[in-house]
């Protein structure tokens, strides 16, 4: 009889310990899961209401930020840095996502990376850059797009890596024509 008891009473507590079925612990998400959502939680649209230069904007709710990756205009071509931001973003509905207090990165309405469509071109340098950004300013200095050609020559200040020692400080079209 007391086997019996015993049998019950361990029953039950084990049933009253047991009670309803919890929810699974939430699973620890990855890096890169982790990664895209706290991206997708600083990322969003806004329209460009103003441009300062080509790597500074202010959004219609009045923020204002630096384009991430992208060097102060040269003084040569800051007026046509300018030119091509304004033609580019204003009144544009972009997608921006955080990536310091006051640097953004910027998304074209069909996808489109800004600060690697200024370097492609030649209106911008790149600045803290690698990969992408140095295969296009390269290509835009060897075809002499933008600031890399008439009447900058690439002047201005230092080029991203892959462009050369001997170019980073040269205002000399020489030098370039010889690189070039």
């Amino acid at each position: 009889m007391a086997r019996r008891c015993v049998i019950v009473l361990v029953a039950l507590f084990i049933t009253a310990c047991a009670g309803p079925p919890s929810d699974p612990p939430p699973a620890v998400p990855s890096s890169a899961s982790r990664a895209a959502g706290e991206r997708s939680a600083m990322a969003g649209a806004l329209k460009v209401s103003a441009v300062v230069d080509g790597r500074t904007v202010q959004f219609s709710n009045g923020a204002r930020f630096r384009i991430s990756l992208l060097a102060e205009p040269a003084t040569c071509w800051a007026e046509d840095a300018r030119a091509f931001a304004e033609a580019t973003l204003l009144n544009t509905p972009v997608r921006f996502s955080s990536v310091t207090p006051g640097e953004i990165n910027l998304e074209l309405p069909d996808g489109t990376d800004y600060a690697l469509l200024t370097v492609r071109e030649g209106v911008l340098r790149a600045e803290g850059a690698s990969g992408p950004f140095v295969d296009a300013e390269l290509s835009a200095a060897l075809a002499k797009r933008g600031l890399w050609g008439a009447p900058c020559n690439g002047a201005g200040g230092p080029a991203a890596a892959g462009v050369g020692a001997d170019d980073r400080n040269s205002s000399r079209p020489e030098t370039m024509a010889r690189k070039g």
